[in-house]
């Protein structure tokens, strides 16, 4: 029979489907331009944007602000230090914070992310929070086992034990899969998939379209995310440590040092073809990215940032690249430590500073929007 209003029709439908907490936080949903998806290794961001707000964790406080202005719309005190990346799964923002007076010394907090109030917290051993469609999942201190608690109550889905992360980088949630530096596993139920070959030593990870980028000591390689297949290893970076990666459907990005923190000039950005594994374009990173921290490259909207130092002896700067031809865009130069990653959403790119700072930017110049700064760290 034919539908006599197709369009209001399919607006109905559409107003009933409750989207729930999709897409999580961590994970960037299609993207108009170069390749239909894109993912970024934030297990350790401190930034998170939805729905106009941007949220950002400075010392012992979470502070909600809005994105296009800065203005702050609330500021949540916590017990002591954060520990973790911020993670957002639904309404919710969950940090680990430092708690003398918790039995491991660690204290998982889950706010609202309206009113910035505490909805749960419990005592964990965990540094590391990763957000899922349906569950949180915490690396437990030390690094060998993994918990799925859920998210609105805190309490226990499943525990599987003796998972071998190896690194805090090395966790990846996916079509319904946790990868991690050593096997898969079942999303829902924690049950093992499979492993990775003997010979592939992970230290960091990415998963997007189907595919899983890992990196390591001398190590780049892209693995099908359904069978665990290698699909290709490049040989190129033999000697290297992978400090970062990106990827979108179409490249991959791998920020690379020699792993001789101290000895500069040796950091680069190496992007290759996702498909074949050929090398396309590199890019200086000036000095060695261990100095930088995790994390110092993220892909948004066509553009690779890179945080690097401005030179030397001070400074830092956030360097926007072109994503397919490794055109320098613009960058901004700060006499602060910048932090990455930068996360972009809508006409701003958002990175920070230590440590109670946040600095928004035009994402097309690179120019200054707003900076917050926390007030007296909150007080």
């Amino acid at each position: 029979m034919r539908l006599k209003y197709p369009i209001l029709v399919i607006l109905l439908y559409l107003s009933s489907v409750n989207l729930g907490s999709w897409p999580p936080a961590n994970v960037v949903p299609q993207e108009p331009g170069l390749g239909a998806k894109s993912a970024n290794d934030l297990s350790r961001a401190d930034i998170v944007i939805k729905g106009g707000y941007v949220y950002f964790t400075a010392g012992t406080h979470i502070v909600a602000l809005e994105s296009r202005t800065g203005k702050a719309l609330w500021t949540a005190p916590l017990a002591g230090e954060i520990a973790s990346g911020l993670t957002m799964v639904g309404s919710y923002l969950y940090v680990a914070v430092y708690d003398p007076k918790a039995k491991s010394g660690l204290i998982i907090y889950a706010i609202d992310s309206a009113s910035g109030q505490v909805r749960w917290s419990r005592d964990h051993r965990s540094f590391v929070i990763w957000g899922g469609d349906n569950a949180i999942y915490l690396q437990v201190q030390g690094g060998n086992d993994l918990q799925a608690v859920d998210p609105a109550t805190g309490q226990d889905v499943w525990f599987a034990q003796g998972t071998q992360f190896g690194s805090v980088d090395s966790l990846a949630v996916h079509d319904g899969r946790i990868y991690t530096g050593t096997r898969v596993l079942d999303a829902k139920t924690g049950k093992q998939l499979w492993e990775w070959p003997e010979d592939i030593n992970i230290s960091t990870l990415v998963a997007v379209a189907h595919k899983v980028y890992v990196g390591g000591h001398s190590l780049l390689a892209v693995m099908d995310a359904r069978s665990g297949e290698v699909l290709w290893r490049t040989k190129s970076l033999t000697g290297k440590d992978i400090a970062g990666l990106a990827a979108t459907d179409t490249h991959v990005y791998a920020a690379a040092y020699n792993g001789r923190p101290l000895v500069t000039h040796d950091g680069v950005l190496v992007v290759f073809d996702a498909a074949r594994g050929a090398s396309l374009w590199s890019y200086s990173l000036y000095s060695s990215c261990q100095t930088l921290g995790p994390d110092p490259i993220s892909v948004f909207d066509e553009k690779v940032y890179v945080v690097v130092p401005a030179d030397e002896k001070t400074g830092t700067e956030l360097v926007a690249l072109d994503a397919a031809t490794g055109e320098r865009l613009w960058s901004y130069r700060s006499a602060k430590w910048l932090r990455g990653p930068a996360i972009a959403s809508g006409p701003y790119v958002y990175v920070r500073a230590p440590l109670y700072e946040l600095i928004a930017l035009d994402q097309r110049t690179g120019e200054e929007v707003w900076v917050y700064s926390l007030p007296e760290k909150g007080e």
